[in-house]
């Protein structure tokens, strides 16, 4: 399945001491891309920036990739809420068939325009697997991995919590081996209301013999609306 990915990256005061780090996670992830998939890159602080160049929207090279993430210096406040919607925004113009996006940050903001209830409606919205990589557990800072964690599992993504720069890493390189497994499962509901309600839903699977395997999916989906209420 091809892939259209973005790479959201806190750039704030909070990661000046980890500039290596994120360039490291990040040329890990980029060298996993195959040809055919979509890659963009969010920057943010206070500001949200796309850092690909201004005529590019996607790319998979890997080069360009790592070379969007260093041009900026770090520093400022945090805007969490804000990239993230920038991020699903972008995510939403790619035309590949799965939809991922992968968030880099303590998870503290404190610059948004959005407030949190407007970015998880967000992602509720989109059709997006929102991993989060949370670097709270880097420094002394508490950061915020409640919100991270709200928005990776309410999508069917995952919060990695790393405790070194080796472990911000391997997170990165296991994200990028999950993006290309899984199932798509559909099924018609019996509430055929086009009422635009958020309607939850649970996965279970079954090994016989075995221990139930771990499912990640989403916690649900919002009902279409009536044409005529859109």
């Amino acid at each position: 399945m091809r892939l259209a990915v973005g790479l959201v990256v806190d750039n704030s005061s909070s990661m000046l001491t980890h500039r290596a780090m994120v360039m490291a996670g990040v040329t890990a992830f980029a060298e996993s891309s195959k040809p055919d998939d979509q890659a963009f890159t969010i920057v943010f602080n206070e500001e949200v920036r796309r850092a690909l160049p201004k005529t590019v929207d996607f790319t998979s090279n890997v080069t360009l990739l790592q070379a969007s993430i260093a041009a900026l210096p770090a520093g400022g406040k945090t805007a969490v809420h804000d990239a993230v919607i920038a991020g699903l925004d972008q995510l939403d113009t790619a035309e590949r068939e799965k939809h991922v996006l992968v968030v880099l940050s303590d998870g503290e903001d404190n610059a948004s325009r959005h407030s949190e209830d407007e970015m998880l409606r967000r992602a509720e919205r989109s059709n997006a697997l929102i991993y989060a990589v949370s670097t709270a557990r880097l420094d002394t800072s508490v950061g915020n991995e409640r919100l991270l964690r709200k928005l990776a599992h309410g999508t069917g993504g995952e919060l990695y919590t790393p405790r070194t720069e080796r472990d911000v890493v391997a997170a990165f390189t296991d994200i990028a081996a999950k993006i290309r497994r899984g199932y798509t499962i559909g099924y018609v509901p019996t509430n055929s209301a086009h009422d635009g309600t958020y309607r939850n839903v649970i996965v279970r699977a079954l090994a016989p013999g075995m221990r139930p395997p771990v499912v990640h999916v989403r916690d649900g989906y919002l009902a279409p609306l009536h044409p005529n209420e859109r």
